[in-house]
């Protein structure tokens, strides 16, 4: 699958919209679905030459539930799709969890897991096909002090994850949840 998107160069001057120059960043993803294998194998290569942006890939499941499974090491984790009330606080939380190895969404009969090397963040929508985004690439600008780094030009550079990336994982439709079906293993 070959998609030639164009994107927004980076944020404007004033660090307030997108800019409205747009490069070409070529996304080309591999699907193999192998003979005994219950999962379908999925490696993208992305060239990112865009600056300031999350680059992702979306699963709607289409499962009615309202928990999301995550492994994380040592244990796996329940969270709730539904965002809790914030409005107590300052700021909204960041919507994008930690996870390692799978994710998983179950309706009891059914679920789909979603498994990656490497990769760390995802969210879990509150929509109506309870989708789940699996982060690939977050280019940012450097808005941290790291001591006596603060200048670098090349560790600003690559906080925005410019050039070539290799991304591999799976998708895992399965019957029960995640215990019953030992995604784990």
């Amino acid at each position: 699958i070959a998609l030639d998107w164009r994107l927004p160069r980076g944020l404007s001057a004033d660090g307030r919209r997108r800019s409205g120059r747009l490069v070409r960043c070529p996304i080309v993803s591999h699907v193999t679905l192998r003979r005994d294998v219950p999962w379908v194998e999925i490696v993208t290569h992305v060239d990112n030459r865009a600056r300031d942006h999350y680059l992702r890939v979306a699963f709607p499941s289409g499962l009615r539930t309202d928990t999301v499974w995550a492994a994380t090491p040592f244990d796996v984790v329940p969270r709730p799709i539904p965002a809790p009330d914030h409005t107590q606080f300052d700021d909204t939380p960041q919507a994008e969890q930690p996870w390692q190895g799978f994710v998983d969404l179950s309706d009891g009969a059914a679920g789909l897991a979603l498994l990656g090397d490497g990769l760390r963040a995802y969210e879990a929508h509150d929509d109506p096909a309870r989708t789940v985004s699996l982060t690939l690439l977050r280019g940012f600008a450097l808005r941290f002090y790291v001591p006596d780094r603060t200048d670098d030009p090349h560790l600003a550079r690559t906080a925005q994850c410019p050039g070539r990336h290799v991304f591999r994982y799976a998708v895992l439709p399965h019957a029960g949840d995640w215990q019953a079906a030992d995604v784990w293993s």
